[in-house]
């Protein structure tokens, strides 16, 4: 059995749901980050647990034909991208495997089932937004990412998954920062979005303070600051997303997919499949800013969206009254709370759910085991805790259909989308 800091040398099998390479020594599974199916590597184990440790790469000695250059310089120390080493082939490859091992080793879904991942494009440049963390340490503020140890904020001058733009941008924003006489000790947090060429910030501070009105630079289309007990708008802060034709307005404090043409395809293909078979009523439960809800309403079909952050339904709304759409109903609250009520009022044909990585709430899956809707599609981005709430629905549904959205390229994580069936 090895030792904690001991340098192991041996070949990595495959990828585990993370994006850590597996390898196997003396009965051991060893996990590795930044590694590659088909390498071999020497590596120092960092972590000895009972039945599997934790190591450090040290020296890829043969590279696996699936490794890439990453095109990072902070690939391996930011926590935001694990597969940037992966050619593109093989992070298809992997995501589509961790949807099937969720699906069996957890929701014991068995049956031969062709599960594809629909590949992204672009696979760079492509994130509608980031979020930055802002840190006081002793040597100043940092304004970056979250490391690899979850603890380190990382100060980044590029990021090859959000803009070419970054470097301008983060300077930019960090000139702003600076003007608006921040007291020290202070942190908080800046989301940056884009708004078609040009840029919108949104910083929150974790305390009061008197700021200056920062000076917008012609990067900025806007700035929202707020803390606790305050908040200002500098600019617009308003930007615009299109599905189709539908065109919504946005703010910044609401719940938006980070790719916008993978997010498009998964709303068109939910649209596609409830088009082939309308009949009766929809609920779209998580339902966000309402983008489907409204193409779906377009149609003429009644939909209901259930969403339980106010801003984005009071946005939801708006953008129906724009877009001239009568059909669709939005209610703000917590979906097990207005599940029951609604299920009963509306009685839906189809119901969609997009919860967050958590899952579903148990009364939510309680109450749809116990009414009369013929179909579900779920969308999430947690393969584990989908497969878990599959296997709770299977009481009364069957899995017609599963199909893998690359929604992050360079990452681990893969949006999935299921259609159930009525047994």
């Amino acid at each position: 059995m090895p030792q904690t800091h001991e340098i192991i040398q041996g070949t990595v099998v495959s990828l585990a749901f993370g994006g850590n390479g597996i390898v196997r020594q003396d009965g051991m599974v060893i996990f590795i980050p930044f590694t590659a199916p088909g390498d071999v590597v020497k590596a120092r184990i960092v972590q000895l647990k009972k039945n599997h440790a934790v190591a450090e790469l040290v020296e890829v000695l043969t590279p696996s034909s699936d490794r890439v250059r990453p095109r990072c310089p902070y690939f391996g120390s930011c926590g935001g991208c694990q597969l940037q080493h992966l050619n593109p082939s093989a992070q298809l490859t992997y995501k589509r495997q961790a949807i099937i091992d969720a699906l069996q080793r957890v929701g014991g879904i068995t049956n031969s089932m062709d599960v594809r991942v629909e590949p992204a494009d672009p696979v760079w440049f492509y994130r509608k937004h980031v979020l930055l963390h802002l840190r006081w340490d002793p040597g100043g503020l940092k304004i970056g990412y979250v490391g690899v140890d979850n603890q380190t904020v990382l100060e980044i001058r590029e990021c090859p998954i959000f803009t070419e733009q970054a470097p301008e941008v983060f300077a930019d924003l960090r000139k702003t920062i600076t003007e608006l006489n921040l007291p020290p000790r202070i942190d908080g947090k800046a989301t940056i979005i884009k708004s078609g060429d040009r840029f919108i910030a949104d910083l929150h501070f974790e305390r009061d303070f008197k700021w200056r009105e920062p000076g917008l630079g012609p990067l900025w289309q806007g700035v929202r600051i707020s803390s606790p007990r305050k908040e200002m708008v500098y600019g617009s802060v308003v930007h615009e997303i299109t599905f189709g034709s539908i065109r919504m307005q946005v703010t910044p404090g609401v719940f938006l997919q980070n790719h916008p043409s993978q997010s498009a395809k998964i709303y068109q293909a939910i649209a596609d499949k409830i088009g082939k078979s309308a009949s009766g009523n929809i609920l779209d439960v998580y339902c966000g800013i309402g983008i489907l809800t409204l193409a779906l309403a377009q149609y003429g079909m009644t939909v209901a969206g259930i969403e339980s952050n106010p801003r984005s339904i009071e946005l939801a709304r708006e953008n129906a009254y724009l877009n001239g759409i009568s059909h669709a109903d939005f209610y703000t609250g917590q979906a097990e709370d207005l599940l029951p009520k609604l299920l009963e009022h509306y009685r839906p044909h189809t119901v969609i759910v997009n919860p967050p990585r958590t899952g579903l709430d148990e009364r939510v899956i309680t109450e749809l085991l116990q009414s009369d809707t013929k179909q579900v599609f779920y969308v999430s981005c947690m393969p584990a805790t989908l497969a878990r709430d599959l296997k709770r629905l299977s009481e009364k549904y069957h899995l017609a259909e599963c199909c893998g959205f690359d929604m992050f390229p360079q990452t681990a994580h893969v949006e999935t989308l299921v259609r159930l069936e009525k047994r």
